[in-house]
């Protein structure tokens, strides 16, 4: 299942990491706790739904912090989206319940600034995808992906023997009125040229 990581949430979990001695420390652990046993089917199925459209729930997930003994009451809250179709997994952001940076809940405000940031990170092709390895998460930007060429249905036909005739006349006319530099550095007419090699 797919994984991806807004900007949001991975400077929420920078912030969250980078002073273990506030109890913070083991949120990757948890993360990838509570995100590695379930499949989308049973992400999408979860309760704590805030809102939901066209295939897309947003869900804030009640997650224990495991370094500070605190039960998914008061430990971590982790808004996501699960795209049920493609069976993709947003992080959008995550925040605790208890100590420093302590928020009760995510607003209305603060819900549709997630998804702001969300369409238009995945419309520029900048959301990073989120890997878990040893109890750590890592952000792993892809390869953009190449811009679709639409490819005309007439270079898939078998060509005709008129239009290999056609060619190849038109060719023979490129080669007479083309002049081509050689190393030497004089110009010769291309059918000299030709002959030369």
């Amino acid at each position: 299942m797919p994984l991806y990581a807004t900007s949001t949430f991975r400077k929420s979990l920078e912030r969250l990491c980078e002073s273990p001695r506030l109890g913070y420390a083991t949120c990757p652990k948890d993360i990838i706790k509570q995100f590695s046993r379930y499949t989308v089917d049973q992400m999408w199925e979860r309760q704590a739904r805030v809102g939901e459209e066209d295939g897309v729930r947003i869900i804030k997930l009640r997650m224990p912090n495991s370094g500070s003994h605190q039960s998914s009451a008061d430990g971590f809250r982790v808004v996501h989206v699960v795209i049920k179709k493609s069976s993709k997994v947003i992080f959008l952001d995550i925040f605790p319940k208890r100590g420093k940076y302590a928020k009760s809940t995510a607003n209305d405000a603060e819900l549709e600034r997630y998804m702001e940031t969300f369409a238009s990170e995945a419309a520029s092709n900048s959301l990073l995808e989120v890997e878990f390895r040893n109890n750590e998460i890592v952000f792993v930007e892809k390869a953009k992906p190449a811009t679709a060429i639409e490819i005309p249905p007439q270079l898939f036909q078998e060509p005709t023997s008129e239009a290999i005739e056609t060619s190849a006349s038109r060719l023979d006319e490129v080669r007479k009125s083309f002049t081509v530099n050689v190393i030497g550095g004089q110009a010769v007419e291309a059918d000299r040229f030709q002959e030369e090699e």
